[in-house]
């Protein structure tokens, strides 16, 4: 298991500021396991708290599938292609989960840009950010999950910041 340091967290907040928003960086999937481990437990307390989670824990769930896979499919020596097919699925169910709770808020917009911002983001997984990569002459393209996760915390975080001012 990896331990995360309050400096190596305090070092990943700041890399937007550091490498400009359209940046790209890579977070090792072992780091990105144990973050999504850390959101997991701490949505499970705030749910025995009384508290609502910002992020539902249905999309963390399938977002720490995404980074399982990834990990797996990153330590994997063989041919990659089976493996390949699961973080494809993986990354589907992500954009499910999402989908879901973009249509949810289509019900009762709260903020209506929010919800405008969440579809944009899985309407067409094809425009999803990703990396591609050649393996044994084959090409695999990958979400590039830290992206996605960012528009989904920017889309929530302007819906808490709107529910606040109109209260």
């Amino acid at each position: 298991m990896t331990t995360i340091t309050k400096e190596r967290l305090l070092t990943i907040k700041q890399w937007r500021e550091t490498y400009g928003p359209g940046s790209n960086v890579v977070l090792p999937a072992e780091e990105a396991e144990e973050l999504a481990r850390i959101a997991l437990a701490s949505l499970e307390q705030n749910a025995l708290s009384g508290n609502s989670p910002v992020i539902p824990g249905d999309v963390l769930s399938a977002i720490l599938k995404v980074a399982r896979v990834r990990a797996d499919f990153d330590d994997f020596d063989g041919d990659r292609r089976g493996i390949g097919d699961c973080l494809d699925e993986a990354e589907q169910e992500l954009i499910v989960t999402i989908n879901k709770y973009a249509s949810q808020l289509a019900v009762e917009p709260v903020v209506p840009a929010v919800l405008e911002r969440l579809q944009s983001i899985v309407a067409d997984p094809r425009a999803l950010p990703r990396r591609k990569e050649w393996v044994s002459g084959q090409q695999y393209s990958y979400v590039l999950l830290e992206n996605v996760e960012a528009m989904v915390d920017e889309a929530c975080h302007a819906a808490m910041l709107n529910g606040k001012g109109g209260a």
